[in-house]
Parts: C-alpha cells; sequence; structure tokens
C-alpha cells in the first residue's frame, strides 16, 4: 500500500495542508464510510480494525508515516478535497486487507482439501453457493469474479458467508437501506443465474 500516484517518494509538501486541516469535521465526515468498510471486515473476520482504527491508519498513510514506512500521496487532480482522498485511502486500505484475508482462506481451504476432488454441484441460490459450499475455493471464486467492482455484492456476499441471508438481517448487519440490499440481490442472480447448473 504504497503510493498509488507519486514517482516513488513520499511527497511531504502535503504536510502543511494537512496540520491546518479541521481534523474533527474530517473524521466526521469519514465516519460513516468508516463504518460500512469496518463492518465489511468484520463480516471477513478482520474483528481487530474498527471505523476509527481505519480512519487514524489512513491519516497515518496520509501523514507519510504508515506501517513498515508505507504512504499515499495526495493527487488532487484526482481528489480535489481531503475528505476525498482520505475515503480512497480507506478503501485501499480495507481491499489490501481484503485481498490478505481471501489469500489466507484459500490457502487453507486448499490445504485442508488436498487432492480431494470438488464434486459437481448444483445449489438453488447464489445465497446457498456461499453458504453451504463454502469449502470449495473454485466455486467462491467464479462468484466473486463475476461480481467484482459491485461492493454493494460484494458486502451481501460476505454476509452470506457468515451465515446472514435474510435482506433485512443484511440491511442491518452492514447498515444499507432494504432497498439497496434487494437491488443487489436481484443483480448477484442475475450475474450468477447459470452458477445453480452443475459445474464440470
Amino acid at each position: 500500500m504504497v503510493n498509488t500516484f507519486g514517482e516513488g517518494k513520499y511527497n511531504s509538501e502535503i504536510h502543511a495542508e494537512l496540520d491546518k486541516a479541521d481534523w474533527q469535521e474530517i473524521s466526521l465526515h469519514l465516519l460513516q464510510f468508516a463504518v460500512s468498510k469496518a463492518k465489511m471486515l468484520r463480516a471477513m473476520g478482520v474483528v481487530d480494525v474498527g471505523p476509527e482504527d481505519l480512519i487514524q491508519q489512513a491519516i497515518s498513510l496520509a501523514y507519510g508515516v504508515g506501517p513498515n514506512n508505507t504512504y499515499r500521496n495526495w493527487n488532487k487532480e484526482v481528489y480535489p478535497d481531503l475528505a476525498s482522498f482520505l475515503r480512497s485511502v480507506i478503501k485501499s486500505i480495507v481491499s489490501h486487507k481484503k485481498e490478505h484475508r481471501q489469500k489466507f482462506k484459500t490457502e487453507t481451504i486448499d490445504n485442508n482439501l488436498g487432492d480431494k476432488e470438488i464434486k459437481s454441484m448444483s445449489p438453488e441460490t447464489p445465497e446457498a453457493l456461499v453458504i453451504k459450499n463454502q469449502d470449495f475455493s473454485n466455486i467462491k471464486k467464479a462468484i466473486y469474479e463475476r461480481v467484482k467492482g459491485d461492493e454493494e455484492i460484494e458486502m451481501v456476499l460476505l454476509c452470506f458467508e457468515e451465515g446472514i441471508s435474510k435482506p433485512q438481517d443484511i440491511a442491518k448487519e452492514i447498515g444499507y437501506d432494504i432497498n439497496k440490499v434487494n437491488n443487489a440481490l436481484k443483480r448477484l442472480r442475475r450475474k450468477t443465474k447459470d452458477l445453480d447448473r452443475p459445474l464440470d
């Protein structure tokens, strides 16, 4: 999670602007976004990172003092204001933790399965596919690949993995409006409708 927009080195000129920022207002502005991201991580099993942690990590990266000397440079052409820049940093932190977690889970599943053959299955819904067959990483990968980039569906899938499948329960867990959850479920079923047939 080094800088994305710089030329390989941290730009300390940002410090002057960071020092004069109204951090109380910015933190309040970021809080709802950070809460939803922390819920996503919790649904994945990352329980030791709260919204305040995400905000503090983002600020540390902006100041160039992230863990292991990581940092993020502020590209004002892409992110004109500080809050939008920090939201992008939080999103990057979560993405990094998500990739790490998924890699760990996949390696663990593969090690546990060994050379066992994964049988063809035909669950009726994407929910069943995720909930009932969590140990079959190739099927999960197929689903996640099809919905990649649709954050609302990804949040719903994470709830499925935690055994939360009712729309109202999902909405409560991730803080979404019920209509947003229902729309995400419709998109999920549309994108995965052919996976209810046996896989080769």
